[in-house]
């Protein structure tokens, strides 16, 4: 067996969890009706199993044995009858219980996506997007699977398993002991064998979840992967990764070989014992008839049918807990960010920030050391530096997407921790440096921060940052679906549009982080005319890359490995000749032909 060293999420836990069970009953309660119904009706699904083979005894003693053709007119049809019962049984214990097993999963996935929403971006930075999603998706799955059908399809197999070893007792005992010789063969057999499947589900899952990453990582990086011509080297890497996964299914596959022809030996051996002892019995008149014979031989060949499936079941079982345990483990991270029982909504702001001697860090070290900065209303605020001088850290604190480590963030005096998020975070707009767009029509995400918009309203924004002109030429103009992320737009095209939800939401606070930095310069232009006009009478804080949209801005902060180092109007810090003007004169240079551009971020 291949050894596969995965990820920690990967590792496979014990089979049974009495805290994840109990976590998966508080999602059952709501249908514990259907449960009901559903168990009632694998009952007399298990009876009517249990009563074919010894009503096809009844009919070879009672029936063809004494030649009583109406009696054996009646055992048929009570064989047809239970056959019928049976399958309707059945039928309508997996529809319950794909129909209450669907209803949690819903029930859970919706659970999932209202945490979501709520948690802080610490836990998505700590955790990756990319394990998060498996949680939601794969475990989701794996637990479906296992309420729709693992979870009864286990209680009908122990049911009938205990049925046919009743019935067995019940025909004949020394018969019956007898045939259960061969089942410590079969319990060493299945130990054996289950530990080894345990290894082999687990290299199975972690190859798979390397194919799967190996593929949704080439295809977003596809362009880079062309430009660089590593086409050939990825898919020699790729064979790699396929390539143990075929080995780690080959080798599932060979246990799984082993498994079902071994029961089916065991089984043949058992019906050949009871065939051999039985026979004897009937020859010598020693309490077993034939017709009883022939009864306990079907029991005898469902025996193992129920040992083999559950056999199956364990892994499915042992599965869906761990995936139960991440989920839970999902739902359990506490949100970072929460209001306090105290907290009162933020009354409608006049835009005056202030960071007072704010300190703040993702893990040990701080990003931002003692930063002290007045915004007033109205004010245009520009925050420059390297990359990692913690500018996008700086901003991300006013709408309290973090908390202070020390320090404190307030606007119009007001405390951001000590007013509710909503009243807060409904009073800024945000435009990212990576625009991100919804799927749906472009009408759609230009109003997503205001859903009663009227389309005027929406064209009118359009017009303000410069982006009705190429919206209409589109060929279902603001009808227009985006596709995935804006996969239909340019860079600039989507930036535009995301300007535009900002208008469109008029909130008195604006926050750009590196907003123009991927558009060329014709749409950069186009941008400065409306920012004119948008940030008018609004409090902006602006990271930016490019330094020549900035110049006219009221304050410009310098940031170097979080502190403050300049701070003033770009005439007054040109004047310097400090890091500003260092950073404005490469730019300059680079724009001109004369170096490459190092600056800023």
């Amino acid at each position: 067996m291949m050894n596969f060293q995965g990820d920690p999420d990967d590792l496979l836990g014990k089979a049974f969890d009495k805290n994840v069970a109990v976590r998966l009953a508080g999602y059952l309660k709501p249908y514990t009706g259907q449960l009901l119904t559903a168990t009632v009706t694998m009952l007399f699904a298990t009876v009517g199993d249990l009563a074919l083979p010894w009503l096809f005894g009844l009919a070879v003693d009672k029936g063809i044995g004494q030649s009583d053709y109406h009696g054996l007119f009646v055992i048929v049809a009570l064989f047809v009858g239970a056959l019928a019962g049976t399958f309707v049984t059945r039928w309508i214990q997996f529809w319950l219980m794909a129909k209450f097993g669907n209803r949690i999963i819903y029930d859970l996935r919706a659970a999932l996506f209202d945490h979501m929403q709520v948690i802080g971006l610490k836990t998505y930075d700590r955790m990756g997007v990319g394990r998060m999603m498996s949680r939601i998706q794969n475990d989701v799955t794996v637990l479906e699977d296992f309420l729709t059908t693992g979870l009864i399809g286990a209680f009908s197999d122990i049911l009938v398993l205990i049925g046919i070893v009743i019935a067995m007792l019940v025909l004949n005992v020394q018969l019956a002991l007898i045939s259960f010789t061969v089942l410590p063969v079969m319990v060493i057999g299945m130990a054996i064998w289950r530990r080894r499947a345990v290894l082999s589900y687990r290299a199975t899952r972690i190859t798979m979840s390397r194919v799967t990453g190996n593929f949704a990582e080439n295809i977003s990086g596809l362009r880079v992967v062309q430009s660089f011509e590593r086409e050939g080297q990825n898919q020699e890497k790729f064979r790699q990764i396929n390539g143990e996964n075929l080995d780690a299914n080959a080798y599932a596959a060979r246990l799984s070989a082993f498994l079902w022809p071994g029961v089916d030996l065991l089984s043949a051996v058992a019906t050949a014992i009871v065939l051999f002892f039985g026979g004897r019995l009937v020859i010598h008149n020693g309490g077993l008839s034939v017709g009883e014979l022939f009864a306990f031989l079907g029991y005898v060949t469902r025996f193992f049918g129920p040992i083999r499936t559950l056999s199956d079941r364990y892994n499915t079982l042992q599965a869906s807990t761990v995936a139960g345990e991440r989920i839970f483990e999902l739902l359990d991270q506490p949100a970072d960010i929460l209001d306090k029982p105290i907290a009162k909504p933020l009354p409608p702001v006049v835009g005056a920030i202030t960071l007072d001697h704010v300190t703040f860090g993702y893990a040990t070290t701080p990003v931002l050391r003692d930063i002290d900065v007045q915004i007033a209303p109205g004010q245009t605020v520009a925050f420059v530096g390297a990359t990692g001088a913690g500018k996008s850290s700086l901003v991300n604190l006013v709408p309290r997407f973090y908390d202070v480590w020390e320090g404190s963030v307030s606007i119009d005096g007001h405390d951001v921790r000590d007013v509710t998020l909503e009243s807060l975070r409904s009073q800024i707009s945000v435009v990212l440096q990576d625009p991100f767009l919804f799927s749906g029509s472009i009408a759609d995400n230009i109003r997503y921060g205001r859903l009663d918009a009227t389309d005027d309203e929406i064209e009118a924004a359009a017009r303000a940052v410069g982006a009705h002109v190429f919206i209409t030429r589109l060929p279902e103009g603001y009808h227009t679906e985006v596709r995935e992320r804006g996969g239909l737009l340019s860079v600039g095209q989507r930036q535009l549009i995301a300007f535009a939800r900002a208008v469109l939401a008029d909130r008195p606070m604006v926050i750009m982080d590196e907003a123009t930095s991927s558009v060329d310069t014709q749409t950069e232009q186009i941008i400065q005319e409306a920012l004119r006009t948008v940030l008018a009478g609004r409090t902006a804080l602006v990271i930016a890359h490019r330094l020549s949209t900035i110049v006219n801005a009221d304050l410009i902060v310098v940031l170097d490995h979080g502190r403050i180092i300049e701070r003033g109007t770009h005439a007054q810090l040109m004047t310097l000749r400090g890091a500003y003007y260092r950073l404005h004169s490469m730019q300059f240079r680079a724009q001109h032909g004369i170096v490459e551009d190092t600056a800023a971020d």
